[in-house]
């Protein structure tokens, strides 16, 4: 003989609350799973938005070096075409135009 499975059918019982039988600790351990991964995600974040920003402050240092020393090469380069040309009594207007038109290509 087979015997059939009781069920809560055939007794009425299938109508009405449902419980849920996971408890609220299930709840709150999805809760905390869910908290942890909220942070870990806000902390990755964070440190991409440092790398970034690292990045960016570097980038402005070196451009600022190098404008630095092409400053101070143009500035020699300047100095050592003007004392070719003699003392600073002696520059003329026409060779400051040479010097500065050669400084520019």
């Amino acid at each position: 003989h087979k015997f059939l499975p009781v069920t809560g059918v055939m007794f009425g019982f299938d109508e009405g609350r449902k419980v849920n039988l996971r408890g609220s600790s299930k709840k709150q351990d999805r809760q905390a799973v869910l908290a942890r991964a909220q942070r870990e995600r806000e902390e990755r974040q964070r440190q991409r938005q440092r790398q970034r920003s690292a990045l960016l402050v570097q980038a402005h240092f070196r451009g600022h070096v190098v404008l630095q020393q092409l400053r101070n090469k143009a500035r020699a380069e300047f100095d050592a075409f003007a004392a070719r040309l003699g003392g600073p009594d002696e520059v003329n207007l026409a060779a400051f135009v040479r010097c500065a038109a050669e400084l520019i290509r």
